[in-house]
């Protein structure tokens, strides 16, 4: 039995509510959430626990990459050798700069999300890393241009319109601004990314600064949308086991308005502008089969600009936003990001986008 059967049994419709609410607003303290929500702080604490505990959610952060002008990330299609597709997805996963490796059917073998620590690494990364693993056979790179969906966004549709005002108060900026960070501030940042709920006490107890300094710098990269708190989750596990990747070829003219709708389909986790052999690449996560298909013959089918399509089954996820998991579980000791623990060292190392 697939693990998204046999684990979500474990879920029930309280913690499906208080992941819905947490995706809506990561940061939303204990109360809010059980006032929002209709229960005691004791059950959403509890719940909460209980889903972090068995390796089920973990509340973490991204770093934007846009926001910093780091180098942009690659989406890296490889063809392998039958035999050794599971070994070299394996070997791409352990790799520090692969924040995103699933097993796939379709036109390719393996897909990958790399961020290179910079324009070198980038080079050297796909030339020498990449092209010298054993059993690849072949691989394509595009270079995502621009972010228009990030899986952050994802978000099960299950708050009431009230609801998600409600939390509104509680949520963190969506905008994103440009901005060079100190090292107090890349030191801030590498405590949010690995809990995204942390507030000023921890950070000044952790990094012994005066509260104040603490919640000044941690509020200022809320604020600017540099770090984005996001909720860390196997869509198997909520009832969406499928995972789809789209590339599309679009007419110029098109691009941005296509671009924007499939940006708000349900199923959208990510969609960028891509510079390769596709226009964009659509990220996507489906309660069935069927889903997929109806998103191509109906969704895709009416929008007009759209010249190609081609369409990549995800069969196993090793690794999502840098995070290994197994199943529907994340591991615990993957919880060190790659490169931002060096941050304070090489403090432009540092990009995101899943």
């Amino acid at each position: 039995m697939p693990d998204h059967e046999r684990l979500d049994e474990g879920i029930n419709e309280t913690d499906l509510d208080l992941i819905a609410a947490l995706q809506w607003s990561p940061r939303a303290g204990v109360r809010d959430l059980a006032e929002v929500l209709g229960v005691s702080a004791a059950t959403v604490s509890r719940r909460l626990n209980r889903l972090i505990d068995n390796g089920h959610l973990r509340v973490v952060a991204q770093i934007n990459w846009s926001a910093l002008d780091e180098v942009p990330p690659r989406y890296v299609w490889m063809s392998a050798e039958p035999k050794l597709v599971a070994s070299l997805a394996a070997e791409v996963s352990q790799l520090e700069q692969t924040q995103y490796v699933a097993i796939t059917t379709g036109p390719s073998d393996i897909f990958a999300i790399v961020q290179p620590r910079n324009r070198a690494d980038g080079a050297d990364l796909l030339i020498e890393t990449l092209s010298g693993l054993d059993g690849l056979v072949s691989s394509r790179t595009d270079t995502v241009l621009k972010s228009h969906r990030t899986a952050a966004e994802w978000r099960l549709n299950r708050l009431s319109r009230e609801q998600c005002d409600r939390l509104q108060g509680t949520r963190v900026s969506e905008t994103v601004q440009s901005a060079t960070l100190t090292e107090e501030a890349w030191r801030v940042a590498r405590l949010v990314r690995r809990n995204g709920r942390i507030g000023a006490t921890e950070v000044a107890r952790a990094l012994d600064l005066p509260q104040s300094t603490a919640y000044r710098v941690l509020l200022g990269l809320l604020d600017r949308g540099i770090v984005t708190p996001r909720v860390e989750i196997e869509p198997g596990l909520i009832g969406f086991p499928i995972d789809a990747l789209i590339n599309l070829t679009v007419q110029l003219g098109e691009l941005t308005t296509i671009a924007g709708i499939l940006s708000k389909h349900p199923s959208a986790r990510s969609v960028a502008t891509v510079a390769g052999t596709a226009s964009l690449t659509y990220i996507g996560s489906f309660r069935s089969e069927q889903d997929v298909e109806r998103l191509i013959t109906d969704d895709l089918a009416s929008l007009s600009g759209i010249n190609h399509i081609e369409v990549s089954m995800v069969q196993r996820v090793l690794k999502r936003y840098w995070i290994r998991r197994d199943g529907v579980r994340i591991l615990d000791d993957a919880l060190n990001f790659p490169s931002v623990n060096d941050a304070i060292a090489d403090p432009r190392s540092v990009g995101n986008l899943d």
